[in-house]
């Protein structure tokens, strides 16, 4: 689209452009080779964490895969205690983690994706979702992320989302729920002086 389409945000001051600009890159799932070409890698490896935010992540990574052709793999991880084996039978974390796979498969069927999940027994999920997301080739982790405060009353992101982010090699999508302070107030809007802000 040659021509942009602005159109200005009530009460804000900001302005909105709507279409794409020649020579400007797109945020892309897809990772790109040391010639910058397009690499093979299209399968996408979604965390599940059996809470409200799974259904936004799993959405995000269906429309991903929609648009390249890729699979989308869904991995709920059962953190197993040292004290017991790692196959030993958790039968009420199998029931969440089952729970959870079918939420996530419900929404991938809406949007028309096939959704292939597993459940893992790992000591570390963060590890072990990094090397599903190896054996399944995927160019990409979405991981959902709830709104959580650390001791020090700051947004904190959980172990396995931090591990992921630092440790990964391939792309690293997350989706933050609201804040909960926030999503329930209405936002508390400032006189903005006209072209404070311009969103592209």
């Amino acid at each position: 689209m040659d021509t942009l389409e602005r159109s200005t945000l009530p009460g804000s001051g900001a302005v909105k452009v709507n279409g794409n600009q020649d020579g400007v890159p797109e945020a892309d799932v897809l990772p790109l080779d040391e010639q910058g070409n397009l690499t093979k890698q299209r399968n996408i490896m979604v965390a599940l964490t059996d809470t409200a935010i799974d259904r936004e992540a799993i959405a995000v990574a269906c429309k991903a895969a929609r648009k390249h052709g890729g699979e989308v793999y869904g991995v709920y991880g059962i953190v197993v205690p040292f004290r017991l084996a790692l196959d030993a039978e958790m039968a009420d974390e199998t029931a969440i983690a089952n729970h959870a796979l079918d939420q996530a498969k419900a929404v991938a069927e809406q949007m028309k994706v096939r959704l292939d999940t597993e459940i893992i027994h790992t000591r570390h999920f963060g590890q072990s979702l990094i090397q599903e997301a190896l054996d399944h080739d995927c160019a990409l982790i979405v991981l959902g992320v709830s709104y959580q405060l650390g001791v020090n009353g700051q947004f904190s992101l959980s172990e396995t989302a931090d591990y992921v982010l630092r440790n990964a090699p391939s792309r690293i999508w997350l989706v933050r729920g609201a804040c909960p302070q926030i999503a329930n107030k209405p936002m508390q809007q400032t006189q903005a002086q006209p072209g404070e802000l311009s969103r592209v």
